[in-house]
């Protein structure tokens, strides 16, 4: 059986089983079985035997097993003892040789994962080619002012609330309950109503909140209420609402609320410089990509290009 057969039978196979687990281990059978024929004399079909073992090999592949590269690594190939070496020329020949027969084999041809491992290989590589030029004095104030939106402080609220539960009242009970301390609040005074202890029920997370983003008041009132927080005033002692989280209604008194405010360029100086660094190598990765794309005849059937067309006119 050749080769190229054997990857044929295992394209076919894969896709009459896609998606269907039980019959995988078939799979894995006839690519056992196509592996064993190639290396009890199958046809090799100009496979390169050819496996050399030299220090760049060996450093390279040492390297792509640590987490941080050491270049230290290069000079302690040369101090292993002999039968560390061994084990290590092994280990590589082992590799080397079971990744070109899978390749041989197509088993990398239907895995997404490798599909995926490869793009972001080609997309790390077009980031990376050529230096990019150091950014000026100049360029680096243009780019802050084009993206101010990026470099602002988070808005944050510091405010106490009180809660009443739909679970325990029901939405309408809840509401009105909550107006009613409003209106005994506005009547009698805070100082009078908060005495004889904190009112409302339980609440799952706080009643009080100093300085918190939107984000967190999202995560526990939900995000209608929290943008509502967000766009009152600012009204010491002043308790308003009532207002509807995702749990019940609140009445909530805002002690201080931060608006989102410009940072200025020499304190984020150096996020700008990193950030339009960032840029020039997205721009030149989206370039290379360009240059590939205009090399290639792309055919997209009739129907994908129909439903394009017609999103197209939607917009």
């Amino acid at each position: 059986m050749t080769r190229l057969a054997i990857q044929a039978r295992l394209r076919r196979f894969h896709s009459f089983t896609k998606g269907e687990p039980l019959v995988h281990f078939l799979v894995l059978g006839l690519a056992l079985f196509a592996f064993f024929d190639l290396i009890n004399g199958g046809s090799t079909d100009n496979l390169d035997k050819h496996i050399v073992v030299d220090q760049d090999h060996l450093l390279a592949f040492v390297q792509s097993r640590q987490v941080n590269l050491d270049d230290a690594t290069n000079p302690r190939i040369g101090a292993m003892a002999p039968t560390e070496l061994r084990t290590l020329v092994e280990e590589y020949i082992r590799e080397e040789t079971m990744y070109r027969e899978a390749s041989s084999l197509g088993l990398d041809k239907d895995d997404y994962l490798i599909r995926r491992r490869l793009v972001q290989s080609l997309e790390f590589l077009f980031r990376s080619m050529g230096e990019v030029e150091a950014p000026s004095e100049k360029d680096l104030r243009s780019f802050y002012a084009e993206n101010s939106a990026r470099y602002t402080s988070p808005a944050s609220i510091t405010f106490s609330h009180i809660y009443f539960s739909s679970d325990s009242h029901g939405w309408n009970g809840a509401e009105r309950l909550a107006r009613k301390m409003l209106t005994n609040i506005q009547t009698n005074g805070e100082d009078a109503v908060l005495a004889s202890g904190w009112p409302g029920d339980r609440f799952a997370y706080h009643l009080n909140y100093a300085e918190r983003d939107r984000s967190i008041v999202a995560s526990h009132f939900g995000q209608d209420m929290a943008k509502q927080l967000f766009l009152l005033r600012t009204a010491p002692r002043e308790w308003q609402g009532p207002f509807r989280s995702t749990s019940g209604f609140h009445l909530v008194r805002i002690e201080r609320l931060a608006r989102n405010e410009q940072l200025p360029y020499q304190a984020v100086a150096g996020q700008v410089r990193s950030d339009l660094v960032e840029a020039r190598k997205d721009s030149a990765a989206a370039l290379a990509y360009d240059r590939l794309r205009a090399q290639y005849d792309v055919q997209i059937d009739g129907k994908i290009s129909q439903l394009m067309a017609h999103e197209a006119g939607k917009k």
